[in-house]
């Protein structure tokens, strides 16, 4: 853009002129570089799945869900050098290790305690972990310990972890593996040819779309791809009754040092003395990290299904606000 006396000159890079006495830019600003491993190759990074919607179409693997299990099966895949899509509805991956703040992650260890069985990308996800300072190697955990909760059974060689430094971790992974990913994207419905799963339909604030893939994968957590595309599953047991949902939290100021011995020992007497007005005698109490915060495990939602979201509704207010609930009595 050249401008003269009265009107403006534009030239293209096709060798056109234009004259005009009033230029509008409308090119678009340029975008945030987040200083991610092969960002300059847009690996990793989309800025509108509208825009780049032909993009993401007829990848190798589609991946629906970015809990552990989809980030591992999306780094794997890619690591095989196939083009993969990776559809998460959170701004993040980890699924409920970082949604939830579920954690520690549970023991890696054989049935003695001796040696670490569970490898692989776990094992890889755990040592950038500890080496980053998020966590806490299984090696150096054992159970009866502040760690545990003071758990001893079944919790030698947990993993305590940051569920923050967990989502960093998974970033940088997925990044250098190549792998396409779409956060706040929600999946909606398969996309069916006769009984075959061939795509899904999502939903962002770019709208809603289809995406197709060669090999799908369900990760949703819940069978959710699966389940709407026509599979049998089964739920629950055989009254129908599943596991009651549990309201995770991040605690801090609490001193370890001074809760040397489990949380439960104290739990009768407190129901008796009044300091406890909701009944769940299964606390598993606070898991404590090297930092001075504690993952709080600590409040049940009984009789509420939650693949019903009015149930799982109701749950969460009642949890959250009700007088009585174990939020309430336990701050």
């Amino acid at each position: 853009v050249e401008k003269k006396e009265d009107h403006f000159l534009v030239r293209t890079t096709d060798d056109e002129s234009y004259e005009a006495r009033s230029v509008v830019i409308a090119t678009g600003a340029a975008h945030r570089h987040l200083g991610l491993p092969r960002e300059d190759s847009l690996a990793g990074v989309s800025y509108c799945a509208v825009c780049d919607g032909a993009f993401y179409k007829e990848k190798d693997v589609l991946v629906v869900g970015g809990g552990p299990a989809g980030v591992c099966a999306a780094i794997a895949a890619g690591r095989l050098g196939m083009k993969t899509l990776l559809v998460e509805q959170n701004g993040f991956c980890g699924g409920m290790a970082t949604a939830g703040l579920v954690g520690p992650f549970m023991t890696c260890y054989d049935s003695k305690g001796e040696k670490m069985i569970i490898k692989g990308l776990f094992e890889e996800i755990v040592d950038r972990l500890v080496k980053k300072g998020f966590a806490i190697h299984p090696k150096d955990v054992m159970g009866g310990t502040a760690f545990t909760s003071w758990i001893k059974i079944g919790h030698d060689h947990v993993t305590p972890f940051e569920s923050e430094g967990l989502k960093l971790v998974l970033d940088e992974m997925l990044c250098e593996a190549g792998i396409d990913v779409l956060y706040h994207t929600m999946f909606l419905e398969p996309v069916l040819e006769e009984n075959k799963i061939v795509g899904i339909n999502v939903a962002s604030k770019s709208g809603i779309e289809s995406i197709e893939g060669n090999v799908i994968i369900d990760c949703t957590g819940d069978g959710d791809l699966c389940a709407f595309g026509g599979a049998e599953y089964e739920k629950g047991d055989p009254n129908g009754a599943v596991m009651p949902p549990t309201l995770c939290s991040i605690w801090s100021g609490i001193d370890k040092d001074k809760c040397n011995e489990p949380w439960n020992e104290h739990v009768e007497q407190a129901y008796k003395d009044g300091v406890l007005s909701y009944e769940d005698r299964h606390i598993p109490g606070f898991f404590h990290g090297n930092d001075g915060i504690s993952g709080g495990n600590i409040g049940h939602i009984f009789d509420v299904d939650p693949t019903d979201e009015a149930e799982l509704t109701d749950g969460m207010l009642w949890i959250e606000n009700g007088s009585d609930g174990p939020v309430a009595f336990n701050a």
